[in-house]
């Protein structure tokens, strides 16, 4: 009988976590391509302001756990460690999502929108720790399965429910039941296939666990932060329906973050682990290789996004996008830029430099708000979009750095060691 905990392969992993992630946002895209064309750029701009709300707030609270979790190779905390904290973040999230709400929106109906979002990502949260118990035993294959059945059920419903009723309070709410059903039915039962859990209230432990989790935890929340301010500057200079043109135009690069994410998440364990047996040659290779898959992808997006840029907008969306052409370019490129960066990121998780990220990030975010107060009250959404690519190109720059400055350090405690040794 076949071994289900056994690892697969690298390539097997790669290709699971690329074929879940092009599923779900390519779903969580029709989502928002529904909302533009069966509603208005006004819903949309409320529905993207609510993920925007919602989003920060959950990545602040989950506290990054998945990222400890799967770099966790001592196995210093058991899983039930991690889902404990996890469930009782998630209730602080959702308490917090509603007075951000509260405070940020004057009419009711966008209230309830927000409130309804904040719970679907809380089980999107639970979800996520679950993931992390796969992707630390390396089957991702698993992980995929899950996300495949999440992003089709969550469209299928939200998409049938907003056609008929032309109400986003409902189609949420449909949305919110289908994801609780999954979690119960797929995610939590899958569990026992790893290891036994319990719902635990170890205060200490999670303390303990909380200090690790903490400085990942505002590298975190300042990521989830960064491509989000544009939009809160948008809604206080512009409103709505601005916030709805930005997140449609954006969203349209999300192919290329499907295979950066899935490239991130297959390769980080295997990283970690290779770091750990200092083993830097591989650890080396396969840095090089992301890099190189992160290059080719740029290059990718740009050359189509040349020749098919105005027939996309047009097709996916309406034809009044046409005229965001050259915005739409520059947004290909600021992702250009994130794809090559996100690989400097995962390679500094993979070796616990959470610490260190949280400078980079604390620096990126101080430069988005600044970018976005003097750009976009003077030249609207591409104001938006000239402060995301300068932030991404500090980014880059900066992650670069503290990789060259990581590698150094572990060829120097590899001569350190050779020298004891001699001695």
């Amino acid at each position: 009988m076949k071994n289900i905990n056994k690892g697969i392969s690298l390539k097997s992993n790669f290709i699971w976590t690329l074929l879940g992630n092009v599923i779900f946002y390519a779903s969580q895209w029709l989502i928002t391509i529904t909302i533009v064309k069966v509603g208005s750029n006004e819903l949309a701009g409320i529905y993207s302001l609510g993920i925007a709300i919602a989003t920060p707030l959950f990545v602040l609270f989950n506290m990054s756990t998945r990222s400890i979790q799967i770099t966790d190779m001592q196995n210093e905390y058991s899983f039930s460690d991690y889902f404990s904290l996890r469930f009782y973040t998630t209730i602080l999230g959702i308490f917090s999502g509603i007075l951000w709400g509260f405070l940020s929106v004057d009419k009711l109906s966008n209230l309830y929108i927000i409130i309804i979002i904040c719970a679907i990502k809380a089980v999107d949260a639970m979800a996520d720790i679950i993931y992390g118990l796969m992707q630390k035993n390396e089957r991702m294959d698993l992980v995929s399965k899950s996300m495949v059945i999440r992003g089709l059920t969550t469209f299928g419903a939200m998409f049938i429910t907003f056609f008929y009723t032309k109400s986003l309070t409902l189609s949420l709410i449909v949305m919110l039941i289908v994801s609780l059903i999954r979690l119960i039915l797929v995610d939590i039962k899958s569990i026992k296939t790893f290891e036994v859990f319990e719902l635990r209230f170890n205060f200490k432990k999670m303390i303990n666990l909380i200090k690790v989790s903490f400085p990942i935890a505002l590298v975190g929340i300042i990521v989830a932060l960064n491509p989000n301010i544009p939009r809160y500057f948008l809604q206080e200079y512009l409103g709505e329906d601005a916030v709805g043109i930005y997140s449609a135009l954006v969203y349209i690069s999300v192919a290329g973050n499907m295979i950066s994410s899935a490239l991130g998440q297959s390769m980080t364990p295997r990283l970690a682990k290779l770091y750990k047996e200092k083993k830097k040659k591989s650890f080396d290779k396969i840095i090089k290789i992301m890099i190189l898959i992160a290059l080719t992808m740029s290059v990718c997006a740009i050359l189509l996004s040349l020749v098919l840029g105005k027939t996309l907008l047009s097709y996916l969306y309406t034809a009044e996008y046409i005229k965001y052409y050259e915005i739409f370019i520059v947004i290909i490129i600021w992702s250009s830029i994130n794809y090559i960066s996100s690989v400097f990121g995962y390679a500094l998780t993979s070796i616990r430099y959470f610490k260190q990220q949280t400078y980079i990030q604390l620096i990126t975010l101080i430069l988005m708000i600044l970018t976005c107060y003097i750009f976009i009250s003077k030249f609207g959404i591409l104001g938006a979009v000239i402060s995301g690519i300068t932030v991404a190109s500090v980014q880059l720059l900066l992650g670069f750095i503290l990789l060259f400055i990581a590698r150094k350090q572990m060829d120097q405690n590899d001569k350190d060691s050779y020298m004891n040794a001699e001695y």
